[in-house]
């Protein structure tokens, strides 16, 4: 009988080893003015050669390790769980660092991102004191001027059009985050397609009928991308933002 066992074990060979899916764990993180913060972020099961891309840190804050090419920060995926984030000199505020796990050629595996915050030190002397002079009535939203484009950065057109089509790519697959954060990365290039389909992200409407709506919902958000898509040359947007009118 053990015999006729070694003989079917021969023939069926090893057991297949189930293969690992890398993960991408983020964790937000606070702290005082001009003192470092962890990054707050982990890899597992990293395959071999495997980075991490941060993006949307400003141009003058710097990581304690990995290298910056371009826009972007780039750490060893191995690295990544001790890396804090230097902030500008006096910098008090938030930074929302995005970040995507990459395998060794470049393709895409995970994304997520972690926010960071910077208050102001204790020992910061107070301000002195000012006058306060009485101003009008704020108006109301109706009657308030379109939000202006935030300033734009200078983005590779190819680099647009690939995070476009893994935010659309997202979007249809139900994860309304992940594609949020594609999406605002391009549309940091001044992308209308970009700020149509952020805009879409924030819809009530649009996520009613992706089964995704709740707390992911904004309509002012919604209104505000519509706007921008509208004036960076999408003429779909005002139809978008004609339909969201009777909601005001």
């Amino acid at each position: 009988m053990s015999s006729l066992w070694q003989s079917v074990k021969a023939a069926i060979g090893p057991a297949p080893q189930r293969k690992q899916v890398a993960t991408l764990a983020v964790e937000d993180s606070s702290g005082l003015a001009n003192a470092p913060l962890p990054l707050g972020m982990r890899v597992g099961a990293p395959p071999s050669g495997a980075i991490v891309a941060i993006n949307g840190l400003p141009a003058d804050a710097r990581l304690t390790s990995g290298k910056r090419v371009a826009n972007e920060w780039r750490v060893p995926a191995s690295e990544i769980s001790a890396v804090s984030v230097i902030p500008p000199d006096g910098f008090v505020g938030q930074m929302v660092a995005m970040a995507e796990l990459r395998d060794g050629n470049g393709a895409v595996l995970v994304v997520g991102s972690s926010r960071l915050s910077w208050k102001p030190a204790a020992s910061v002397a107070p301000q002195p004191s000012t006058t306060v002079t009485a101003v009008p009535p704020a108006r109301s939203l109706a009657a308030s001027p379109p939000p202006q484009p935030d300033a734009v950065r200078n983005l590779d057109p190819k680099e647009i059009s690939g995070l476009v089509k893994r935010g659309q790519d997202l979007l249809t697959s139900g994860d309304i985050s992940a594609a949020r954060l594609l999406l605002l990365r391009a549309a940091e290039g001044g992308d209308a397609r970009a700020a149509l389909l952020v805009a879409r992200t924030y819809d009530p409407t649009v996520l009613k009928q992706l089964g995704a709506s709740g707390p992911l919902a904004d309509l002012a958000q919604a209104r505000n991308w519509y706007q921008r898509a509208k004036e960076w040359g999408a003429p779909e947007a005002q139809r978008q933002l004609d339909a969201l009118a009777p909601t005001r």
